[in-house]
Order: C-alpha cells, then sequence, then structure tokens
C-alpha cells in the first residue's frame, strides 16, 4: 500500500494567524486514527468517522464536522467506529 497523506481542515470563522494545519503521512486507516489530532476529535463512544469523496468527517451525535482531506480516499476504509475511546462510564 502507498502512503497517504492527511491534511487537517481549519474552518474559515478560525483565525488563520498562527493556525498551520496538522499534515502527515500514514498508509493504512489505522494509521490515520492513531495520530493524535485524530485522536483529539473523539468525543464520546458513539463517535464514528466518515469520509466522503476526499473529506474526512466526525459524525457526533449530535452532527457532523469536516476534520480534514485525504490524499488518496480509495485507501482509506470508513466509516469505521473508534474503539477503546469512551468506554469508560462515569456511574
Amino acid at each position: 500500500m502507498t502512503n497517504n497523506y492527511f491534511k487537517q481542515r481549519i474552518p474559515n470563522y478560525v483565525d488563520p494567524r498562527g493556525n498551520v494545519p496538522v499534515e502527515f503521512e500514514f498508509t493504512k486507516t489505522e494509521e490515520l486514527l492513531e495520530h493524535p489530532h485524530i485522536k483529539r476529535c473523539i468525543e464520546d463512544e458513539n463517535t464514528t468517522f466518515v469520509k466522503e469523496d476526499n473529506m474526512i468527517f466526525v459524525r457526533y451525535p449530535d452532527g457532523d464536522f469536516v476534520i480534514g482531506w485525504v490524499k488518496n480516499p480509495d485507501d482509506v476504509e470508513l466509516p469505521l467506529k473508534v474503539e477503546g475511546f469512551g468506554d469508560e462510564k462515569n456511574d
């Protein structure tokens, strides 16, 4: 499998001064999901990552948010529920 490439989306409403998009290479979907930037996007156990064309979304219970783009979307296997995050319950 060839290297793929992720680039963070910074929304237009964010002041661009000093904000450098996170960019990194990966070869498998699992590597994409293990990156620290992607892990920070995980909110709870209902979070799912979804792709549409070359866009990567985080699907939260109350809506979707585009977090970035990938160079080769055909190499990314999503939607995928991320296991191991949000499994802790505060009872």
